[in-house]
């Protein structure tokens, strides 16, 4: 408020009073994702018309998350601070500063590379990294062909003498080239970020270097503003300078392309501020929560004022991944210490080299810069080498392996681990069976099988399971069993069971295949396929049928029959355990049918048993019905335009086909041949069908004369079919 009224005004951010639901109930769902945004959309309106007669600009509104960004004086303020229940918090829109050829070899890119000494072939290709800075020089040819999607976010601001760097003057643009470096002070450190992200030296035909994820992509978001400021940039006017609402805005559109790139993270080598805790209040941690669990990561430089016990804003985030600086040996500079200016804390997640990196600048050449925000970059290529090879690897997972291999480096007795990629490559989640072979006796119930998890267990790994028949069937031998496996945090083993049948036939040992697929939050190991072997226990004896009789409704595509087996010693038997009769289902009203079963030929010992003959009831399951005139009594106008009467004959409690009942006509006061045409018939009702008509023909003679009636009956109903009470009926013609 005071600024406020010092200035005239300020730039705030609003956070709405909306549920603040967890990203993972609602990030897949489109109806609960469109629940979401119409509860942000119905606040929003209502602040925004809660402002209609006060003096105020919106910079921002986002659709997926509760916030408003504004430019407001002390009224605008005041009316604000009266909105509680739909506003919990006002805060103001900060400004956030860009933080300013060994490094790729220590960190063991190079290494996993397609002909690197680990024999490996990963270096990000089919991945997007998304750059949140300011602007990426798309023609460089270290980023040739490189940048696969451009946006632009940036403010006009009167009171900061700020202007937008979009082109044509908007504060908001997606268009192609909306992602160039600006032109004031700082505006080649995006072109510089995205070089260590995903540059290609292409083998040394451009450079002698490559860039961590060399075959990454990029996307491309201007969140940079051109701030003609004096007291802000000093010396340095014109300067580059990024509002926290435009950060949101660039973070949105990302998650908002998320279907269309394959991103592993993005890129924030930006920041301001200091805290000493995680600052999880701050309005970016909404998005950054969501990006994550869509297994995004934000990346965020951990600021470049030395502090020992603090981080800049957001990489004091929980959800992001903080990033300090080390030395990588070049240059003088020390391997594997903390760099001077890089901010630290017990909450810092990695460190990896930002000490005299060189990289593409605009304009095609290169230079070598300090800071976090070139450590920054080397662990967002990091993440889109390990997603490249574990796709569905989830951030924690991610980063859980790069900080179990990092090495460590310490700074005022807080060790932190810089990352190593190659050894963190051995640590991303494995799935696979525990053993190649399993078995299980025939009368041991069931087989217990284990899936073991390998690497780091901080997160939610899935895989699915499924058996096949090898020379065992199912379901005589074994009852079938597919699913998923779900391992939870911390978890690192999980067991499925197949149940076993033992179905008394001498048998071979017969073999059941088991496989894993679809893994989820890792990938698999080499054991994804198994055998279990079930160990025959049985000899010949009597066989016979199970029963003396089955049933089985008509409507049933198929009864199998099952045949027994009791004690002996013999082996060899060849007579199968069930055999399958079809049934053929008619339309037609009868009486139970019977099939006569016989057990003939015995082999390998056996002997037929009781009972070696039985009876198949097919239980009819269909019904003629009750046939019955719709109404007791039904009338028409002498002069009606079709020159007929209509009348309806219904059927209940009945489908069967087949099914037929006569009606006839007879004089009541009306005369056939004077009043009317009697016409005597049968209707026929076919399979499912509830009713039948048939008409009258009226005569219109044009006399006065009082009403006349017909009478009508219904006789003689066929194929199961019976008359109901309404097997009369009057009509009167008027």
């Amino acid at each position: 408020m005071q600024r406020a009224q010092n200035q005239g005004e300020v730039r705030v951010i609003v956070r709405l009073a909306v549920s603040d639901a967890p990203p993972e109930t609602w990030i897949d769902s489109d109806i609960l994702r469109g629940i979401r945004r119409a509860d942000i959309a119905r606040y929003r309106d209502v602040v925004r018309f809660s402002l209609f007669n006060v003096p105020h600009r919106v910079h921002r509104e986002f659709d997926d998350f509760p916030f408003l960004a504004l430019e407001v004086g002390t009224d605008g303020l005041r009316t604000l601070e009266s909105l509680r229940g739909l506003v919990t918090d006002v805060v103001e829109d900060e400004i956030h500063r860009p933080f300013l050829a060994e490094s790729v070899p220590l960190v063991q890119a190079d290494q996993v590379w397609p002909g690197g000494s680990a024999g490996l072939s990963l270096d990000g290709t089919g991945t997007v990294i998304a750059v949140l800075d300011t602007g990426v020089d798309k023609d460089h040819p270290f980023l040739g062909g490189k940048v696969v999607e451009e946006a632009c976010f940036s403010s006009n601001s009167a009171f900061f003498s700020a202007v937008t760097v979009c082109p044509g003057g908007v504060e908001s643009s997606t268009a192609p080239g909306s992602g160039i470096p600006c032109n004031a002070d700082g505006c080649d450190h995006g072109t510089h970020v995205a070089g260590i992200a995903a540059g290609n030296g292409q083998d040394g035909a451009v450079a002698s270097f490559s860039g961590v994820a060399r075959g990454a992509e990029i996307m491309a978001v201007q969140v940079f503003s051109q701030f003609n400021n004096f007291s802000i940039c000093g010396s340095l006017t014109p300067c580059a300078l990024a509002f926290t609402s435009d950060i949101m805005a660039g973070l949105q559109r990302v998650y908002n392309r998320r279907a269309a790139h394959n991103f592993t993270a993005a890129n924030l080598s930006l920041g301001g501020q200091m805290f000493t805790s995680n600052c999880d209040n701050d309005p970016l941690k909404p998005i950054i929560d969501s990006l994550r669990a869509a297994k995004i990561a934000t990346v965020v430089a951990s600021g470049n004022n030395g502090f020992t016990n603090a981080l800049s804003s957001p990489a004091c985030i929980s959800t992001a991944v903080s990033v300090g600086s080390t030395g990588d040996g070049s240059g003088d500079t020390p391997l594997d210490n903390v760099s001077s200016f890089s901010n630290h804390a017990t909450f810092l997640s990695l460190l990896a080299p930002g000490d005299l990196i060189t990289s593409s600048v605009p304009g095609g050449g290169f230079d070598s810069f300090e800071g976090t925000s070139m450590a920054t970059p080397h662990v967002a290529g990091a993440f889109a080498i390990l997603k490249q090879a574990s796709p569905t690897a989830t951030v924690s997972q991610i980063l859980g392996a790069l900080q179990s291999t990092g090495a460590s480096v310490t700074r005022n007795s807080i060790t932190k681990p810089r990352i190593r990629i190659l050894n963190a490559l051995a640590e991303l989640p494995v799935m696979q069976f525990d053993s190649a072979t399993y078995s299980v006796a025939e009368d041991g119930g069931s087989a217990t099988i284990t899936v073991n998890r390998t690497g780091v267990a901080n997160d939610v790994s899935t895989v699915q399971y499924a058996t096949s028949n090898g020379s065992a069937t199912a379901p005589a031998d074994y009852t079938a069993r597919s699913g998923t496996l779900t391992f939870n945090d911390g978890e690192t083993t999980k067991t499925f069971t197949i149940p076993i049948i033992n179905d008394t036939l001498d048998e071979n040992d017969e073999t059941i295949n088991l496989t894993l697929s679809n893994p989820t939050g890792g990938t698999l190991g080499d054991t994804t396929t198994a055998v279990l072997t079930i160990t025959d226990n049985d000899t010949a004896g009597t066989v016979q049928f199970s029963q003396a009789s089955y049933s089985v409704t008509e409507g049933t595509a198929s009864i199998t029959i099952t045949v027994t087996r009791a004690g002996g010693t013999a082996s060899g038997v060849t007579t199968s355990k069930t055999f399958a009769i079809p049934i053929v289902k008619d339309t037609l009203d009868e009486s139970d049918e019977t099939v006569n079963l016989t057990l003939s030929n015995p082999t390998g010992g056996a002997t037929l048993g009781t009972p070696d003959t039985a009876v198949l009831t097919i239980i009819d399951n269909d019904s003629g019905g009750v046939l019955q005139f719709s109404s007791a009594t039904y009338s028409v106008n002498e002069g009606v335009l079709s020159g007929k009467a209509v009348i309806k004959v219904t059927r209940s409690g009945g489908n069967a086909s087949g099914v037929s009942v006569d009606y006839t006509i007879t004089d009541g006061t009306a005369v056939s041949g004077t009043d009317y045409n009697a016409t005597d018939g049968t209707l026929i009702f076919a399979a499912g069908q509830t009713s039948k008509t048939f008409t009258i023909d009226i005569i219109n003679d044009l006399v006065d004369e009082p009403n006349k009636t017909v009478n009508l009956a219904l006789l003689n109903p066929q194929g199961g079919a019976i008359l109901g009470l309404r097997d009369t009926a009057v009509l009167t013609i008027q």
